[in-house]
């Protein structure tokens, strides 16, 4: 509700109004979801992320009391990822649980499932944020005409692979999640207020990311599969 009234203010005023989504420039989503917008597997169908990584660095911190760490502060990147390749296309039921690891150190759960579902598309999500010895980023993305991979170590270290027609072709990718990450969100927001549009990053748009994170996290409490936009809030505001 809060960021709904955000973007009519920002409506009003004649401003533009943008969302600091690094993610989007991270270079192998990025080119995922260029491709994907491009028609180059045709319609989307399925999207699998699995990711698996040291998140032992908040221990300690004030994300100790932040709710579904794992699902909100980190997997918003990924609700994200799957709400910019959505087009017209919508997200019916949101599915969530999550579960402590044995040997976590953190006071918030650090594995999560997502199982989200919509007319002919199927998205699945994949966290464990208490990996210490063999991290993994694999993003893979079906259409009706191809598939895309991307996989490696961490989120800086990715190879793309785009298959379609009994070819496969690989993506060169250039450029990090931080840096390549925020400048690509500043030049975005800079572009649009100099062309006098709406930047890919905008607010309005960005709030479908939200209902699918929000939704996450009310499915996590309550075991149920709950619809985007039937949760209006972060569990603790």
């Amino acid at each position: 509700a809060s960021g709904q009234e955000l973007v009519q203010l920002a409506t009003d005023r004649g401003l533009i109004l943008a969302v600091n989504q690094n993610g989007r420039w991270a270079p192998h989503l990025a080119s995922i979801r260029e491709l994907v917008r491009a028609g180059a597997v045709g319609e989307l169908r399925e999207v699998h992320a699995s990711v698996a990584w040291d998140h032992s660095w908040t221990v300690g911190t004030p994300f100790d009391r932040t709710p579904h760490l794992v699902l909100f502060d980190f997997g918003i990147h990924w609700f994200d990822f799957v709400a910019s390749m959505l087009g017209e296309r919508s997200i019916s039921t949101v599915s969530a649980r999550v579960s402590f690891s044995d040997d976590q150190r953190s006071k918030q759960p650090m594995v999560a499932t997502v199982d989200m579902h919509g007319p002919g598309l199927h998205v699945s999500l994949s966290f464990n944020g208490n990996e210490l010895e063999a991290p993994k980023d694999r993003t893979r993305v079906s259409g009706t005409h191809g598939n895309i991979l991307s996989e490696g170590p961490d989120l800086n270290q990715q190879k793309l692979i785009i298959s379609r027609d009994g070819e496969a072709y690989d993506v060169p990718l250039s450029g990090d999640w931080f840096t390549t990450g925020f400048e690509g969100s500043m030049s975005e927001l800079l572009g649009a207020v100099a062309d006098s549009r709406e930047p890919l990053n905008g607010a309005r748009e960005n709030l479908r990311s939200l209902e699918l994170a929000f939704a996450a996290c009310e499915s996590a409490n309550t075991s149920e599969s709950v619809a985007p936009g039937q949760a209006q809030s972060f569990p603790g505001d």
